[in-house]
């Protein structure tokens, strides 16, 4: 392509964005339009925070609980490691003999 085909080219893609901007330029219709759209969005995402607002604190409830769950059977395994603990080597001195 040479220089001047290049030239000719971006000219052609200005003129194409000027006539695009002209079209789309805002008028006050547009622009309440525009206005009553990203109140509309703004309100939708408002809800959507909400929303994953109160599941993250249900989450997080849910993950306390399971916390306390987890120490809950941490603290059952070890009672019942340390009463079988001796159980288990009895048996085996048993088994040995």
């Amino acid at each position: 392509m040479s220089t001047l085909e290049a030239a000719e080219r971006r000219v052609g893609e200005a003129l194409a964005r000027l006539e695009a901007a002209l079209v789309l330029r805002p008028t006050p219709e547009r622009l309440e339009a525009e206005v009553r759209r990203l109140e509309a969005e703004r309100a939708s995402l408002e809800r959507d925070c909400e929303f994953l607002r109160a599941e993250c604190d249900r989450l997080r409830r849910e993950l306390e609980a399971l916390g306390e769950h987890a120490r809950r059977l941490r603290e059952t395994i070890g009672e019942a490691e340390r009463r079988l603990g001796p159980l288990i080597e009895e048996l085996d001195e048993l088994l040995r003999s």
